[in-house]
């Protein structure tokens, strides 16, 4: 994963640079987490191609369960800017 950037938690002061801190985590977590989505959206199709349906389901139900997270940290945000 060289190239890619990761915010790691560090220690807080309290509820409200945890609260702060939350609010600059959630758009990287939604904008990553919807990378992965299209990455692995593309490899299904590869290996459709290819012949290897099972394979392919497995990529697509990731993809679902990515997209779920997705939608549900963006309810998050939006509860944050509230």
């Amino acid at each position: 994963m060289s190239g890619e950037h990761h915010v790691h938690e560090h220690a807080s002061k309290g509820p409200s640079d945890d609260l702060t801190r939350l609010a600059l985590l959630l758009p990287h977590w939604i904008e990553h987490n919807a990378e992965h989505a299209d990455e692995f959206r593309r490899w299904a199709e590869r290996a459709r191609d290819a012949g290897r349906d099972h394979i392919a389901y497995h990529l697509e139900m990731a993809v679902q369960a990515l997209t779920e997270a997705v939608q549900a940290l963006q309810g998050a945000q939006a509860h944050m800017e509230g």
